[in-house]
């Protein structure tokens, strides 16, 4: 093998754990763009090995040409499975088959680094089939954790670094796969190379014990180390602004950079020497077929059809129809804040006075719930419990009593759905309510908060279940923020998984901050894998758990809607929990390649026939629910749906206490009576405006498309009302929208409006702040059409109203008016656009009633 090709080994086992996610908390695709580029170097080194393995003047062996028009497909196929927009297994199969590809088109002339190809497609093949079996079985999953756990912590007391950690940063997956490799590159050779794979699984496991017991400090001294080498000073260190949970997540890295120099510097060794024999044996004649080998191949293709339509029902299960009179009942316990089902008002302004819970019952009226809140004080009986489907339980502050603790219980073994919602670090004394509440199951809330370096983004683990469908990595709909993490039994099973994360222990010399830690990863604390949303079965029924209330609060609740609704929905369903589904569904496909991988090894064609069968149609059974996003629950009720657009990269962060967010929007609307929601990429904007009373848009940079733009015609025509705010410097994206309304936006700039006079800017900032203000205004101007002038500056128009058929159109000559810093914030708010968006959204609601 040309000493080039040595590196391939190693850069295709890092695009398999870029596609894999097995690297620190890096986008899906991102990870698949690096690995892409890895493969595209993989390429043009084998096509180097292809042309120096073949000296001038000598003819190449018969072509096959069957041989090579299968592997063209296989690997056109693995490709195009590649370039899928979603979906991690799929991913991860489409590598193992374009591995095989790839193997079949060059073996024959470079067979050595054929060999290792096809060694690196094995156990791609193999890794695929172990993450199946960690997502569907919760005792395998549970069980792996645990084992990384006891490891780290009983080698890093010896090493003195006293780390704690979950399987992603200890590398137990990037360790299999070396030591995978290994096995599958030996086996051919096994009797004359033994030696060389004893070796070589030695090394992995002295490079997995260091990075089990050691590899989180390893990466915050190397990186502390660096940054005093780089800094220009001798007093500046470069990695102080690094935060070391961050240097710590990424520390699989360093395990990836060993493993991968171990296995380069061991590949030259498989073929040294003349003892070993010949790459090609020739085929010794066919065996008569046993009854057994006939049986082999039609029961290995039905368990695996059978695995893939089993892992399928969950998510099948979670677009049911809802049955009719669904009701869910809240308990409130003390009336305190929280758990308080308050609701925003007019009287307290400030995102901080958003309250907790009271839009909750809102949102699942709209969607055909019955919801309802228990009085103070109400006891919890078996009669009570009888008239209800699912129970909520909110940060109880005591224990329930026995008869209420036994009701419980028995109205779940009954087939009802209890949803247990918990907040970090005993807060408000819930720890140990919490706790002897869910003993039953074996769930036990710690006293911790579960952080992340990234916010949220990137940073979780979504396992098979209809509550996860649809939901993005950048946090946007699940809105999880500041909570605890869930100690879970083994057969329970994790549904979010705070994977890049740690365990930042509380502190009880903290009361005035809610026992709140540091905020800083220490190596006693726990890292990675942090089980956030988990499930059990309980008799014939369920129960949902989440570490944080954050997603069902009030300022919450736009983003975070849809998937409470699929929450609720998994509770009311009367079928078994999801993860038996998933565990028969695995257990299949392990049965299905077990026995195609038996047939296939006594033919010629090794295993390459029964993965190209089993590993596509394992990697669809998990990812057909990612590729396309659920369809919405139809919505009515008693309060009208307001969307916010954020499907036309508009200008404003779905991020909150930002000045460029738009909770404070999102706010006023639920004050004036809406139930707002947000539309995200991918949704469907007929859908959403077929519900909608109010549709949002600010600032869109991605035009509308004609269709869209007939679907807001119809909107506006039978009564809906459309507010569009987009200054002249950012109209090109809403072109679309101001020629449906016959509007333009003049490029006259006017600036802050009101401006400041001289005089007590204080007196005057509170005077100012009692009327409209713009940040960016910019006059609106009219092609033609007939329209209403709501605000002037001067004798140029600002914000004018256009009607349309039944509805109309605001329009406001302002990118930035509808953002946090110019309506409100978490503790500022301007009154004089707060009252202006009232008034408007009276009026118009009072001119529809009039027509």
């Amino acid at each position: 093998m040309p000493p080039r090709s040595y590196v391939v080994v190693p850069i295709v086992i890092a695009a398999l754990h870029l596609l894999a996610g097995n690297l620190g908390p890096v986008s899906p695709l991102s990870g698949r763009a690096w690995a892409l580029l890895a493969l595209v170097v993989v390429w043009v080194l084998c096509g180097a090995a292809c042309r120096s393995a073949r000296p001038p003047g000598v003819p190449l062996p018969p072509p096959q040409h069957r041989a090579v028009a299968a592997a063209w497909l296989v690997a056109l196929l693995g490709l195009t499975l590649l370039l899928i927009p979603q979906g991690q297994a799929v991913w991860l199969a489409g590598l193992t088959l374009h591995l095989y590809g790839v193997t079949g088109l060059i073996e024959r002339r470079v067979p050595v680094l054929g060999c290792a190809l096809r060694a690196l497609g094995h156990m791609s093949a193999a890794y695929l089939l172990l993450a199946l079996v960690l997502w569907h079985v919760p005792m395998a999953w549970n069980g792996w954790q645990t084992l990384s756990l006891s490891l780290s912590t009983r080698l890093g007391r010896r090493a003195g670094t006293f780390v704690q950690q979950g399987a992603a940063t200890g590398g137990l997956l990037l360790s299999i796969s070396f030591a995978g490799y290994l096995l599958f590159r030996a086996w051919p050779l096994l009797r004359y190379r033994w030696w060389l794979a004893l070796v070589g699984l030695g090394g992995v496991i002295v490079l997995a014990a260091i990075q089990l017991g050691q590899g989180p400090w390893l990466a915050i001294r190397m990186m502390q180390v660096a940054g005093r080498t780089l800094a220009s000073q001798p007093q500046q260190n470069l990695a102080a602004e690094v935060p070391t949970a961050v240097m710590a997540l990424y520390s699989p890295l360093l395990l990836l950079i060993a493993g991968g120099l171990w296995v380069a510097l061991l590949e030259p060794w498989w073929r040294l020497g003349s003892a070993s024999p010949p790459v090609r044996v020739a085929a010794s004649p066919p065996a008569p077929r046993s009854g057994r080998s006939f049986i082999g191949a039609p029961l290995g293709l039905a368990c695996v059809v059978a695995g893939a339509v089993l892992m399928m029902i969950p998510h099948w299960l979670g677009g049911r129809p809802l049955p009719a009179e669904q009701r869910i009942l809240f308990y409130q316990g003390a009336a305190e804040n929280l758990r308080a089902f308050n609701e925003p008002s007019f009287e307290a302004l400030g995102l901080m006075s958003a309250g907790m819970f009271g839009q909750l019952p809102h949102y699942l009226r709209s969607v055909g719930f019955v919801a309802e809140v228990t009085a103070e004080g109400e006891p919890l009986t078996p009669e009570r419990l009888g008239q209800v489907a699912v129970l909520v339980i909110i940060n109880p502050d005591e224990r329930f009593e026995n008869d209420a603790w036994r009701a419980i219980w028995e109205f779940v073994a009954a087939g009802g759905g209890l949803l247990v919602l918990g907040d970090h670090t005993d807060i408000g004394g819930s720890l140990d309510p919490l706790n002897h509440l869910l003993a039953p199951v074996d769930i036990r809330f710690r006293f911790d908060s579960a952080f992340t370096a990234t916010q949220w983004a990137y940073a979780c683990e979504y396992f098979p279940h209809p509550l996860v469908r649809g939901l993005d990595h950048a946090n946007e709909k699940l809105q999880h923020s500041t909570g605890a993490s869930l100690e879970i039994g083994p057969r329970v099973r994790p549904v979010v998984n705070a994977r890049w994360s740690f365990s930042d222990l509380g502190n009880r010399a903290r009361p005035e901050d809610a026992f709140l830690g540091d905020y800083r990863y220490q190596l006693r604390e726990q890292l990675s894998d942090l089980v956030i949303v988990a499930e059990a079965g309980y008799g014939r029924g369920r129960v949902l758990v989440f570490g944080d209330t954050s997603a069902f609060q009030n300022i919450a609740l736009p983003h975070s809607a849809d998937m409470l609704v699929r929450a609720f929905r998994t509770l009311t369903d009367g079928a078994p929990p999801a993860m038996w589904y998933g565990q028969g569904g695995a257990v299949l496909l392990l049965i299905a390649f077990s026995t195609l991988a038996s047939r296939g090894a006594r033919g010629s064609l090794g295993l390459r026939p029964a993965v190209a069968v089993l590993v596509p149609l394992a990697g669809l059974a998990w990812a057909a629910p990612q590729l396309t996003q659920p369809a919405p629950a139809p919505l009515s009720g008693p309060r009208p749906i307001a969307y916010l657009d954020a499907a036309h990269a508009n200008r404003f962060s779905l991020g909150a206490w930002t000045d460029r967010s738009v909770g404070g929007l999102l706010l006023n609307l639920a004050r004036n009576q809406y139930l707002p929601r947000v539309l995200h990429r991918g949704d469907s904007l007929a859908d959403a405006l077929a519900q909608a009373e109010l549709l949002v848009v600010i600032a869109p940079t991605r035009p509308y498309l004609p269709e869209e733009l007939a679907q807001v015609r119809m909107f506006l025509e039978r009564g809906g009302l459309l507010m569009l705010t987009v200054g002249f410097e950012e109209k090109a994206g809403a072109e679309g929208l101001l020629g449906l309304l016959e509007l333009d936006i003049a490029g006259l700039p006017l600036g802050p409006v009101p401006i400041e006079e001289p005089g007590d800017p204080i007196a005057k900032l509170r005077e100012a702040m009692q009327r409209p203000h713009f940040r960016e205004a910019w006059p609106v101007v009219t092609r033609g059409a007939p329209l209403e002038v709501l605000h002037q500056v001067g004798a140029f128009d600002v914000l004018v109203f256009r009607a349309v058929g039944r509805g109309g159109a605001l329009v406001v000559g302002d990118s930035y008016f509808l953002h946090d810093k110019i309506l409100e914030a978490e503790k500022a708010y301007w009154p004089g656009n707060i009252q202006l968006l009232r008034d408007l959204f009276e009026q118009f609601r009072a001119q529809r009633g009039r027509d």
